[in-house]
């Protein structure tokens, strides 16, 4: 009777159990083909990938029933992908086969690289077009565009770039008919932000400082005059970026910019043109490429 008990709880346990299962999770996404590719498994398995010191830390737990954890670290999620899969492949043989002949190692997971974190791991570079909005730092909203070299090394990313603008004009000065032109000749840009992934999102404050050269010119007027201004700010922006198709990077920035240098430009019979105020803002959406 205890005997045909015992059998029967077994049973039941077995029935309750659907079979080993293979669980990832962390900032690299697991590739469709991932559970196919490593085979029908004996054992319960964990993949975690997460971010450490620039590069990524892979850890995979095998519970068989023992638990045992394998931890690497790796540059890039293609290589957190394979070395995985090698791992369960081979936690998957009997011990005189664990040494995988060179014409049985998995061939690489293309769709591995992520969209997840936005820029990713290791040391990457983009290059990328930006177009932003100033708002406060002249009477009127002012377009601006930029062409950003990128580096990106998760959590930190920093970038430089050049930057110019379309001529704005304003109304004001002696007559009716008179006014002015604010023209953002050519600009440069540095700056650093901490990002962390967020699903297939990258998010985190950033560090700039920005300078122009303005070129004002009176209108209207029988003796225009004409002027240049610098200026610098530092910003201070919010960012949010995600990696488009493996390689095409999305990022947006919006935050305040306070004025390091404020010129004042006079012109006769207008009185003062141009000054650049203590607080303004900006907003930028740039799209580019990663290598």
């Amino acid at each position: 009777m205890l005997a045909l008990l015992l059998t029967t709880w077994i049973h039941a346990l077995d029935a309750g159990h659907s079979g080993p299962t293979l669980i990832w999770h962390g900032v690299c996404p697991q590739p469709e083909a991932f559970a196919s590719r490593v085979g029908a498994l004996d054992f319960d398995a964990t993949v975690v990938v997460e971010p450490s010191n620039g590069a990524l830390r892979l850890d995979v737990k095998f519970i068989s029933p023992d638990v045992s954890t394998r931890t690497l670290r790796v540059n890039a999620c293609a290589d957190a992908v394979q070395a995985a899969l090698l791992l369960l492949r081979l936690g998957a043989r009997p011990a005189e086969e664990l040494v995988a002949p060179q014409d049985q190692m998995p061939p690489p997971l293309v769709e591995a690289r992520p969209a997840a974190d936005g820029g990713v791991t290791g040391v990457e570079w983009g290059l990328s077009v930006a177009f932003a909005a100033t708002v406060g730092a002249q009477p009127a909203v002012t377009p601006r565009a930029a062409l950003r070299l990128t580096v990106d090394s998760l959590p930190w990313l920093g970038w430089t770039g050049v930057r110019t603008g379309v001529p704005a004009r304003f109304s004001g000065g002696p007559t009716a008919q008179a006014g002015f032109v604010v023209h953002p000749l050519i600009g440069a840009e540095l700056g650093g932000c901490w990002a962390q992934p967020l699903g297939p999102l990258r998010l985190g404050p950033c560090l700039a400082l920005q300078t122009e050269l303005l070129r004002l010119e009176g209108q209207g007027v029988s003796n225009p005059q004409q002027a240049l201004a610098p200026a610098l700010w530092v910003a201070l922006d919010a960012r949010v970026a995600t990696l488009l198709a493996g390689r095409v990077l999305v990022a947006v920035h919006v935050g305040p910019r306070f004025a390091l240098l404020q010129p004042e430009v006079v012109f006769q019979g207008y009185g003062s043109v141009f000054r650049p105020p203590t607080v303004s803002g900006e907003a930028s959406v740039s799209v580019g490429f990663t290598w």
